[in-house]
């Protein structure tokens, strides 16, 4: 069973995501813990290889909690990787419109 894994934040390094704040299911709080930051390097690798399974999340201010958003896939294109939520085959990111500035 592959494990999921929340993304939470991204970080840019201009247009390409460098790192993003991943986060795990916390059971006792019912939510989400506070996250780690992943180089993309580290996401693209566990998401080819089937390791891990990333999906965005969302906090909803006027409900003060957490919320899905979509399965993060990778697109690989000229010898670069893109994070994308959708099936275009377009060479830039995509995660929607998660908040800037990984932890």
């Amino acid at each position: 069973m592959i494990k999921q894994f929340f993304i939470s934040r991204v970080r840019y390094n201009g247009t390409h995501i460098e790192q993003v704040t991943v986060s795990d299911y916390n059971s006792t709080f019912s939510g989400i813990d506070d996250g780690e930051p992943r180089l993309l390097d580290d996401i693209v690798d566990k998401i080819q290889n089937k390791k891990e399974e990333f999906v965005t999340v969302y906090f909803n201010e006027s409900q003060q909690k957490y919320e899905l958003g979509k399965i993060v896939r990778v697109f690989p294109f000229a010898g670069n990787y893109y994070l994308r939520t959708d099936d275009d085959k377009i060479k830039e990111n995509n995660l929607g419109n998660l908040p800037s500035n990984a932890a």
